[in-house]
């Protein structure tokens, strides 16, 4: 007899909320690296430096911060060709 075994790695939307309120604090210096290990752990690889990965995410911060000023402010970033 033949068993074909599946898994799933899915994530449900309570615990990416959950993984959010845990890593996603403004004050917690370490926010970056934390995600860097959530990712690790869903199987995500780098093929570089670690810290490369880790210092993109904090840029990526920064983008997402002044994209939300400029969107309360009534700007349109999505034409802005930086991002």
């Amino acid at each position: 007899m033949c068993r074909e075994v599946s898994s799933s790695t899915s994530i449900s939307d309570m615990g990416i909320r959950n993984c959010n309120k845990r890593f996603c604090t403004p004050d917690n210096p370490m926010e970056q690296e934390n995600l860097w290990e959530v990712g690790k752990q869903v199987g995500m690889l780098c093929r570089g430096e670690e810290m490369e990965v880790i210092t993109e995410y904090g840029r990526m911060e920064v983008r997402d911060e002044e994209m939300v000023k400029d969107s309360q402010e009534g700007g349109n970033m999505l034409c802005n060709d930086n991002y």
